[in-house]
């Protein structure tokens, strides 16, 4: 007597192959015409999943209440102070650049400062001084950065 394989033939394998195509096939077909009703029906209602204006997930300007939210806005505080550095060494570097050795008019005339000229936190512009040229966060616990 012949040892029996375990394995499916060839043939079998070949069926199964196909179905898994034929079922690829299919679901991409579902998928197209889905999206493209999806992208001609203009009545689609904006579902607004904010709580008081914010997203699920999204750090709250307010002060924390929890251990791991005091943390989070703690680094946040420390990436406004790494931005307040760059902003005043770049406010630096264009009074040495000028001729008449005075500060920027303002903030917008820094192109580099655009991405980093307001609070990580409260999204609050910086304050700038264009007669000194000091910057300062104006987010409740920023003031002294």
């Amino acid at each position: 007597m012949k040892p029996v394989c375990c394995r499916p033939r060839r043939t079998e394998r070949a069926w199964a192959f196909a179905l898994l195509l034929a079922l690829l096939a299919l679901s991409c077909l579902v998928l197209t015409s889905c999206k493209k009703q999806a992208d001609e029906s203009p009545d689609t209602a904006v579902v607004d999943r904010t709580e008081g204006g914010y997203a699920p997930g999204q750090i709250r300007p307010e002060p924390a209440q929890s251990v791991p939210g005091k943390a989070v806005q703690r680094a946040i505080g420390h990436k406004c102070q790494e931005n307040l550095r760059q902003v005043r060494m770049l406010i630096m570097s264009a009074k040495m650049d000028s001729e008449d050795g005075t500060h920027p008019a303002s903030l917008t005339a820094l192109p580099e400062a655009a991405r980093i000229s307001s609070c990580p936190l409260g999204h609050e512009a910086y304050t700038y001084d264009p007669a000194t040229g000091e910057v300062h966060c104006p987010h409740p616990g920023h003031e002294k950065y």
